[in-house]
């Protein structure tokens, strides 16, 4: 445990070190029997970025020792899902293609033990999944357009799907970027520290990547920010930034110090390219910050909550109907004819389960609304 946690004090697989390390490890391996002391290494293999060690584990022992054939379709989905990771890490973006199968795959297994599964919730591990194949997909879509752009040594013209696929890549990372948040409001109460660390620094990736595609792509976005840009680049926001000591976290805070501070657009479209290109690989080839909380999943107890409108401060008595959910998955939906003021008042009780399931004590609770327009008011 000691030698594959040494993989986080350096960048690349293809270190000297590195593989120095591997061999070392993978000599005391063959000492070990132990079915529960296997789990326990594969799982800090692979929270580790050992994931060429974590796929090794998985395949010669543990698949074999599976007692259930949902252990089975979780050993399997993990195996997949670190031997994509130990080939990206070992040779960057090139190989991205190839691997994208094997996510899916996972994925797919995920989803299969999810319908199997009675007392567990797998829901957070087909999130991260699928967050890491839209990541995946956008770093190939980015270093295609800087391609072209290298090519030609120009912006794209005017009305053309290239341009608008250069502004779409910022807003495309800003979203996953908010994903990642939002995966961490959703689960983070009921996972480790180490688990909330790291979905932080996973969104904090993902801003980079979409600050540093405004940089490169700077003649595409004149007087196209959309709100996703203005709500993630709000001055004095505090957004997450992650673990400070993982190598990832390191890597993008030099980029941004010594190579996007420079890149505008009086820089040469090809040059800024070719930067952008020459980030990509490094950032995938650092070692990847897992969630710890993907070997644990948890079944996420609910509560309560209950609306109800005051129509006591509008002006005309109108009524403001509340529909009941049907199922305890569906939310209340308060009706309230269009332009009237209401007061909302949301009660409802905090379960025992909860209480004991966080592993943060909170005093808190917030709620978010959603407003939509129905329909034009029919009026006599």
């Amino acid at each position: 445990a000691i030698y594959m946690s040494c993989r986080l004090a350096h960048y690349f697989a293809s270190e000297d070190r590195v593989k120095s390390l591997r061999q070392r490890i993978k000599s005391q391996l063959e000492d070990v029997t132990d079915s529960w002391t296997l789990f326990q290494l594969a799982r800090h293999a692979f929270c580790t970025a050992n994931f060429g060690i974590a796929e090794e584990l998985i395949a010669s022992n543990l698949l074999t020792r599976a007692a259930s054939e949902q252990t089975h379709l979780f050993y399997v989905a993990t195996k997949l899902l670190a031997q994509a990771e130990h080939v990206i890490s070992e040779k960057g973006t090139i190989v991205t293609p190839q691997v994208l199968p094997s996510l899916q795959s996972a994925k797919s297994q995920l989803r299969s033990l999810q319908r199997l599964a009675t007392r567990s919730d797998f829901s957070f591990q087909v999130e991260i999944v699928a967050c890491r194949i839209d990541f995946l997909n956008l770093c190939v879509t980015l270093r295609g357009l800087c391609g072209e752009m290298r090519l030609f040594n120009s912006g794209p013209g005017r009305l053309t799907r290239t341009r608008l696929h250069q502004r779409n890549m910022m807003h495309c990372f800003y979203l996953l970027a908010s994903r990642y948040a939002r995966i961490y409001r959703r689960y983070g109460l009921f996972h480790c520290q180490q688990t909330r660390t790291s979905l932080r620094t996973l969104s904090s990736l993902c801003r980079f990547l979409a600050r540093a595609s405004a940089k490169t792509f700077v003649e595409s976005l004149h007087g196209h920010k959309s709100h996703i840009h203005e709500f993630h680049e709000t001055d004095g926001a505090l957004w997450p930034e992650g673990d400070v000591s993982h190598p990832i976290t390191r890597m993008i805070s030099k980029f941004s110090n010594s190579v996007l501070w420079s890149m505008d657009e009086n820089v040469e479209p090809k040059v800024r390219a070719a930067a952008m290109m020459e980030m990509l690989d490094p950032i995938l080839m650092c070692p990847l910050p897992s969630p710890r909380g993907y070997f644990t999943p948890k079944q996420r107890p609910s509560t309560t909550l209950r609306l109800s409108g005051d129509p006591e401060d509008t002006l005309q008595d109108n009524d403001i109907d509340v529909s009941q959910p049907e199922t305890c998955f569906e939310a209340e939906v308060v009706e309230v004819p269009p332009g009237e003021p209401i007061t909302l008042y949301a009660t409802g009780k905090i379960s025992q389960n909860l209480r004991s399931a966080a592993t943060l004590p909170f005093s808190q609770v917030v709620a978010w609304h959603k407003i939509s327009y129905d329909g034009p008011s029919i009026t006599e």
